[in-house]
């Protein structure tokens, strides 16, 4: 197995096989058990509504950051606001006018380090995953991160995007993955004690 950069191309075309095939087995976010992300669990009981599910991660990373790295007011602040006002009106249009989210099965940990090359055939092989079922966008919020150097660097996304649909409203993609983000980065921080992650 290679740690090469892996190919956008493959990488990218069996990730959106995978978000697109998947179906959850309920018709819910969430998983069969608690999956962990590195070495902590995230809160994935089953939720039927996105926004509540996204939700329920976020309040679970924070928890878990303010049980391993303290309290702090400004970071508790912010989530607040987060939840209260910003994941209404940028994650709330999913889930209104008729529109839903496909709950699609996500790796939801898939950065480079989880990412390997077969040396003899060239396949592309992804591990380590603290899948769920999520929004499909939950899964490249990841790549948005600096400190995932290689797949961060744009070419993925494009990518990606040139294989999939950006849900509507599509002009919110932005935002969402931005917000996706922020759980992402609050659980990495709490994994990682004292790392610059909770400053991200």
């Amino acid at each position: 197995m290679s740690s090469q950069n892996p190919d956008p191309s493959q990488l990218c075309t069996k990730l959106v096989a995978m978000h697109q095939a998947s179906a959850s087995p309920n018709r819910m976010f969430g998983f069969h058990f608690k999956t962990c992300q590195g070495n902590l669990a995230q809160q994935t009981s089953w939720n039927p509504s996105w926004v509540d599910y996204y939700i329920q991660l976020v309040r679970g990373a924070m928890r878990l950051n303010t049980e391993i790295n303290g309290k702090w007011k400004n970071l508790e602040q912010c989530v607040d606001r987060l939840i209260s006002h910003v994941v209404p009106q940028v994650l709330g249009p999913l889930e209104s006018n008729g529109r839903s989210v496909k709950p699609c099965l996500i790796h939801g940990d898939l950065w480079e380090g989880n990412i390997g090359t077969d040396l003899e055939t060239g396949e592309i092989y992804i591990f380590d995953a603290s899948a769920h079922y999520a929004h499909n966008e939950m899964e490249i919020a990841m790549w948005r991160g600096k400190f995932n150097p290689v797949i961060s660097s744009g070419v993925y996304l494009e990518e990606y995007l040139n294989r999939v649909d950006i849900s509507e409203p599509t002009e919110q993609f932005d935002d969402r993955n931005r917000i996706y983000s922020v759980y992402h980065t609050l659980h990495e921080s709490a994994c990682h004690k004292g790392s610059i992650f909770r400053e991200e």
